[in-house]
Parts: structure tokens; sequence; C-alpha cells
């Protein structure tokens, strides 16, 4: 069990040498289903609000929209770091 742990920890924390063949295309179609379905969610709230007999948390559709952010951030970075060896944040 140990073993594996350290296995998984080294795997985890190794240098990115390449880029996955999923990511690499510049666009991402799918997640732009996503993004709609969160906001979706949100104007559901934005709506069922004025009805105060319905329990619906449109938080869910900004928390998806924050996670699909943070996923195409930091696969621009990835993605920078893999073809520059380092990351400008000025260029980003």
């Amino acid at each position: 069990m140990v073993i594996a742990l350290k296995v998984f920890k080294e795997k985890l924390f190794a240098e990115i040498t390449e880029i996955p063949p999923m990511l690499q295309q510049a666009h991402l179609p799918s997640l732009d289903g996503l993004r709609g379905v969160s906001i979706l969610i949100v104007l559901v709230f934005h709506v069922l609000q004025r009805n105060k007999g319905w329990n619906f948390n449109g938080m869910f559709g900004v928390n998806i929209f924050f996670v699909i952010s943070g996923f195409i951030i930091t696969t621009l970075l990835l993605k920078e770091k893999c073809r520059t060896k380092q990351v400008s944040l000025k260029k980003f």
C-alpha cells in the first residue's frame, strides 16, 4: 500500500512533458454545452426566484461555470508550459 501511494505521489507531482491528445485541440465543443447548461440553471433560478414556493439553488450553475473556467485556464497554462518550458502571466 505504501509503495502504491509513493508511485501515485511521484506521478502526481511529475513534470508534465506532453499534452494529452484530447486537450491538444484549440476548442473543446463539449464545454460549450456545459456552459450553456450552467447558464440555463442560473436563468431558471432567476425566473423561479419570483415564485417563493420553489426551492432551487442557482449557485450550482455559477459553480459549474467557474469549474469550466478554471479547467480552461489551467489547460492553457499547461499547454504553454509544455511548449515554452515556462509560463508567462504577462502574455497570458
